[in-house]
């Protein structure tokens, strides 16, 4: 079941921290695409202490192939568990182009 649409980025540059998606305790996954049209370094952080200052990058599963890394470098889709997590953001880390990045909360 979908919980929640949430958009990260529509067109950023890079250099660029999205906006915090607040996460609703009944979350267990965000289901994320990505597309760009260069280069693509995005990172996946999270919370559990929404009071906390402090992110952790999240590892990521590539649902073409089933691969988990610590970093999206390609256009794709990927999931990331959330179960217990508070907020989430996306860092691109991308030296040039923009990219797209937008995700689904699923229960």
């Amino acid at each position: 079941m979908i919980l929640q649409h949430f958009v990260f980025f529509d067109s950023s540059s890079t250099g660029t921290t999205s906006n915090t998606l607040a996460v609703p305790i009944d979350a267990e996954a965000l289901s994320v695409q990505v597309t760009g049209n260069s280069s693509i370094d995005i990172t996946v952080q999270g919370k559990a202490d929404s009071e906390s200052g402090n992110w952790t990058t999240l590892s990521v599963l590539n649902l073409n192939g089933f691969g988990t890394a610590s970093k999206i470098t390609a256009d794709g889709i990927y999931m990331i568990g959330c179960s217990g997590l508070t907020q989430i953001r996306v860092v691109n880390g991308g030296t040039a182009g923009s990219v797209k990045v937008f995700g689904f909360l699923v229960k």
